[in-house]
C-alpha cells in the first residue's frame, strides 16, 4: 500500500478505484481486530480485544462476523497492564500461526491501547467518531457547521472530502489554509494544530490506507454493538470473575452460531463458504476448515443432527471453561483476567495486594 502513496492524485485515484472493484467492502486485508475498555458493566476495568472473521457474516448487518478473542479485567489505567495483555495475546497468535499477522487495529481515545498495535506489529487507527466527539466536546456550539469541514460527510452517494481525507502533511496544510479561509472559528483551529501529528498519524486517508482500508470513516461500530449486547445481559455492575464468566457464555453461543452457519443451520450468521463445504467429502472438509483455523472439526465434518452438534460443543466447551491455570504476576497488576479463544487463563496476584 505505500507504493500506492507514492504516485501522484490522478494515478492514485485511479489505482483506488480498481482496488475498490477487487474488494467492494473497502477493506483490503480482513485481519482487524478492535479493542475497547469499558468502565460501568463491573468493580473493574474490562478492556477486550475483538476480532473479524472474513468468511462470516452477520445476517441482519450484511458485516463481518466479529468474536472476543481475549478480555482483561484489571484494577486501573496503568498502561502496565495493557503491555502485559498485548505481549501474552500476541505470543498466542504467533504460536497459532506464524505466518498469519493482524494488518489493522482499531482503538478510542486511550493512549495505552496503543501497545497492542505495538506487539502485533500492525498499523493503529482511531475511531472518526470518537474523534467527531472530541471536536464537539471542546466546540459544541459550533460542531455541526464545522464537522464536516474536518471530517468529510455523505452526500447521497458521493463522499465529500474533508481535512483529514488527506495523503501528506503538506496536503494538511493546505487544506487546513482553506479551512481557515471559510471563517473556521479559533477554537477548531487550535484543536486541529495541537492535533495534526495525532490526526495524521490514526486519522488521515494515508493512514487508513497503509492499514488496507479504502473506507471514508473508520470506526469503532462492531465493538458499540457488542457492547450494547453486552449491557443487556450485564445491567448492573458485577464483580470481575462473574463478569468473565457471562462474557464467555456470550461467547460461547456465539461459537456455537458460527458452528450452526457452517452447515447452513444459523438463523443469525451466514457461512459464506458454505456452497464449497457442502460437497466436500470428510477428508476435505477436515482439511478445509483447518486451513481456517479450526482445532476441534471432528463434530463439524460429520452431518449429524443440529441438536446433538449443539450439545456436544456444549460439553467441549464446558471441559475448557473447568481447565483454568493460575499463575503469579507483578504486584503492579493486581488482579488480571483473560480469556483467549474460549480457554480461561486467570492470572491472581499475592492475596495481601488485592
Amino acid at each position: 500500500m505505500k507504493k500506492v502513496l507514492e504516485l501522484n492524485v490522478h494515478q492514485r485515484r485511479a489505482r483506488l478505484e480498481n482496488l475498490l472493484v477487487q474488494y467492494p467492502t473497502g477493506v483490503r486485508f480482513n485481519s482487524r481486530i478492535w479493542i475497547d475498555t469499558a468502565f460501568c458493566i463491573s468493580d473493574a476495568l474490562v478492556t477486550i480485544i475483538y476480532g473479524e472473521l472474513s468468511e462470516f457474516m452477520t445476517a441482519s448487518s450484511g458485516k463481518n462476523t466479529c468474536i472476543v478473542l481475549s478480555i482483561m479485567c484489571h484494577s486501573s489505567k496503568e498502561t502496565e497492564h495493557h503491555v502485559m495483555h498485548a505481549k501474552h495475546f500476541s505470543n498466542i497468535l504467533n504460536n497459532m500461526d506464524q505466518d498469519k499477522a493482524v494488518v489493522c487495529v482499531t482503538i478510542d481515545g486511550e493512549t495505552a491501547l496503543e501497545n497492542y498495535a505495538k506487539e502485533l506489529n500492525a498499523w493503529s487507527l482511531r475511531c472518526d467518531i470518537h474523534r467527531s466527539d472530541n471536536l464537539k466536546n471542546k466546540c459544541p456550539r459550533v460542531f455541526p457547521k464545522i464537522k464536516r469541514l474536518v471530517f468529510g460527510e455523505l452526500k447521497g452517494t458521493t463522499w465529500k472530502q474533508g481535512l483529514i481525507s488527506v495523503y501528506s502533511s503538506e496536503e494538511f496544510d493546505e487544506r487546513f489554509e482553506k479551512l481557515k479561509d471559510q471563517n473556521c472559528p479559533p477554537a477548531v483551529q487550535q484543536w486541529i494544530m495541537k492535533n495534526k501529528k495525532s490526526l495524521m498519524k490514526y486519522s488521515s486517508a494515508s493512514a487508513k490506507l497503509l492499514a488496507g482500508n479504502f473506507i471514508a470513516v473508520n470506526s469503532t461500530n462492531a465493538v458499540e454493538n457488542f457492547n450494547k449486547i453486552l449491557k443487556q445481559h450485564i445491567p448492573n455492575a458485577v464483580p470481575a470473575e462473574n463478569l468473565v464468566k457471562r462474557i464467555e457464555l456470550y461467547s460461547i453461543q456465539k461459537y456455537q452460531e458460527i458452528l450452526e452457519a457452517i452447515h447452513g443451520q444459523s438463523s443469525s450468521i451466514i457461512f459464506k463458504s458454505h456452497s464449497d463445504f457442502d460437497v466436500l467429502d470428510h477428508t476435505d472438509r477436515r482439511k478445509f476448515l483447518s486451513d481456517r483455523g479450526f482445532s476441534a472439526v471432528d463434530t463439524m465434518i460429520w452431518d449429524i443432527p443440529p441438536s446433538l452438534r449443539k450439545c456436544i460443543v456444549r460439553l467441549q466447551q464446558q471441559q475448557r471453561l473447568q481447565s483454568r491455570s493460575v499463575l503469579q504476576v507483578p504486584k503492579v497488576l493486581r488482579i488480571t483476567v483473560f480469556c483467549v479463544r474460549g480457554r480461561l487463563v486467570v492470572y491472581r496476584s499475592e492475596p495481601d495486594v488485592i
